[in-house]
Parts: C-alpha cells; sequence; structure tokens
C-alpha cells in the first residue's frame, strides 16, 4: 500500500467513526506531500524526524504531529501494513514555565491596590518596607 493510499483509508476509518479529524489530515497531508506517494513499509524513522525537525514550530505543535502520525503508523501496524513504526524518540515536552517578570508585575499590582494607592506617586520606600526585604523596585 502506498501512503497516498493510506493517509486516505486512514482518515475514511476515523470518519466512519464520528470523527472530523481537521487538523490530522492537514498533518498527514503535508507528510504526504514531504515524503511523496512512496510504499508504506519504506518510510523510515529518518523520514520522520526529518519532517517533523523541518521548519521552525513551537514544541505543542510538534507534540500533536507526532502524536498524529504515531497514532497512523499504530493503525497500519495494526493492520499488517507495516512491521514497525517509523517514529523517532520523542522529544522531552518542555514544562510550561510562568514569566517571572509577569509575575513580579502582577505582585506588585496587588500590593499597590491593597496598600491603597491609586496613583503613580507611590512612596518607593513605604513599598519596599512593605515587601519585607524583597528588592523588587517599581
Amino acid at each position: 500500500m502506498r501512503l497516498h493510499e493510506g493517509v486516505d483509508a486512514y482518515v475514511e476509518g476515523r470518519r466512519t467513526y464520528g470523527a472530523v479529524y481537521p487538523n490530522g489530515i492537514q498533518t498527514l497531508s503535508a507528510f504526504c506531500r514531504y515524503a511523496g506517494n512512496v510504499p508504506l513499509d519504506t518510510i523510515r524513522e529518518r523520514h520522520v524526524s526529518a519532517f517533523l525537525d523541518g521548519p521552525a514550530i513551537s514544541e505543542a505543535t510538534w507534540q500533536i504531529k507526532y502524536k498524529q502520525l504515531r497514532n497512523f503508523f499504530l493503525f497500519w501496524l495494526a493492520r499488517n501494513a507495516i512491521s514497525a513504526v517509523p517514529l523517532p524518540l520523542r522529544r522531552p515536552s518542555v514544562p510550561y514555565t510562568r514569566n517571572r517578570s509577569h509575575a513580579h508585575r502582577v505582585r506588585r499590582v496587588r500590593l499597590l491596590s491593597s496598600l491603597g494607592a491609586t496613583d503613580a506617586t507611590v512612596d518607593v520606600w513605604r513599598l519596599q518596607s512593605a515587601m519585607e526585604g524583597d528588592q523588587a523596585i517599581l
């Protein structure tokens, strides 16, 4: 079976079970354009890895595309169309970290409102003492 036929059959199977699957179609179509209409069993890890690492994409987008391709290849593995799933090692997820400068600004605004400050002429020394040793200054 060739890649285009495999994608069409997979998408049709998903739709049969009620899935709309628009994002998955985009990813699989892009992979078809990238890899060409090659036999499914000739696709290797390096092809998938090159596709995933191609353009500069966010970590979240990389993970979504990886999962969509994984599901596609698992579908065909279960039907014995391929002998192994040709996926690279999964990149570790980057944990979400909050912007520290934003967190400090929010804290300052909350502190100012709790002190009753209503304008920009806040006494910086009063603010520093209220923050109990924190070195942040407006």
